[in-house]
């Protein structure tokens, strides 16, 4: 003959507010069990709960039928289970009736999935945070471009007769003039550099 599960010892779970548990029911550590002022939460016979799980009376009488099972993790807020029914892991229910012998598949999420606030008026409406205007870049003045004209380099100016007028067929000698005249100077009876005798003229018409 099998016996029946006991409960685990209280010691391993918290129990806030009018809740009724069966001597057969099996409820892992960690579980708490909520009734708020005004609800009652009653855990059935042979009622099996997750290490974990969450089972809290909101706004009148929240019942775990006999046989069923939730898993860890589990998060029940008002609504009713069905018997025998079973709850996955990690699942949430928010004020849903669970039909008996109904299976819920783990990570579930059932029932109301958001809250709203009151306005003034004592409409609702859904909230919506508000919208960040785009604020514009400031606007960046263009700078004036100079003209090639006004950046040109202007050549310098030529003042040498000989550099204006360089003689034909040859490249012009810089300061070669300049340089005859100081060494007929200095030396009358030196030839020139261009191999003519500083007096030819002379001797040419004697």
């Amino acid at each position: 003959m099998q016996l029946p599960l006991h409960p685990i010892c209280n010691e391993h779970f918290c129990v806030s507010g009018d809740v009724s548990i069966a001597p057969t029911a099996t409820i892992a550590p960690g579980v708490l069990l909520q009734a708020d002022p005004g609800s009652r939460l009653v855990i059935a016979a042979d009622v099996c709960i997750g290490m974990g799980s969450v089972v809290h009376a909101h706004q009148g009488m929240l019942e775990v039928a006999s046989g069923a099972t939730l898993g860890a993790g589990v998060l029940v807020i008002g609504g009713q289970i069905g018997a025998n029914a079973c709850i996955g892991a990690r699942s949430t229910l928010w004020n849903v009736e669970i039909a008996p012998d109904q299976l819920v598949a783990a990570d579930t999420l059932m029932g109301e999935r958001g809250r709203q606030m009151s306005i003034a008026d004592g409409s609702q409406s859904s909230f919506s945070p508000p919208v960040a205007t785009p604020i514009a870049p400031p606007a960046i003045e263009p700078q004036p471009i100079e003209s090639q004209a006004e950046t040109a380099i202007t050549p310098p100016t030529v003042t040498d007769p000989i550099l204006q007028n360089p003689p034909l067929g040859a490249s012009p000698i810089y300061g070669k003039a300049a340089l005859n005249r100081l060494m007929g100077s200095l030396f009358p009876y030196r030839e020139m550099l261009n191999g003519s005798p500083p007096n030819a003229e002379d001797s040419d018409s004697t």
